[in-house]
């Protein structure tokens, strides 16, 4: 016959584990607190960087199919923007500059294809 299992009087735990696991997980949430704005500023500047991209490499497969030519806006290459992200099209004689910004955070790229933080550089006027 099966015997009868009583709880012996030490079961549980005890208030100092307890106390543990309770200051274990206030450093892990104190650590993820502080570490948050930082994740979310680099996630931010990556679809920022991701945008101009992908607009950049729209803008190139327009020019080739247009003897060259830039679009004269975003609308003409139908751009697909990320969130809250804002983009800027500055066209020159014979070049581009895309802006990308979101909050503080600025980035842009010129027809070479290089990305770079900040503002679109003066264009060069040609004399």
């Amino acid at each position: 016959m099966g015997t009868l299992h009583t709880k012996s009087p030490h079961s549980g735990f005890s208030l100092v584990e307890l106390i543990i696991v309770i200051i274990v997980i206030a450093i892990l949430a104190t650590l993820t607190i502080v570490a948050y704005p930082q994740i979310t500023n680099k996630a931010h500047a990556e679809s920022l960087k991701s945008d101009l991209k992908n607009t950049s490499d729209q803008i190139t497969l327009y020019q080739l199919a247009h003897k060259g030519n830039f679009p004269d806006n975003l609308s003409t290459i139908k751009v697909a923007q990320s969130g809250d992200n804002q983009l800027t099209y500055v066209l020159g004689n014979k070049s581009y500059c895309l802006s990308a910004s979101r909050g503080d955070l600025q980035f842009h790229v010129i027809e070479t294809g290089e990305i770079q933080e900040g503002e679109c550089p003066p264009p060069i006027t040609e004399e």
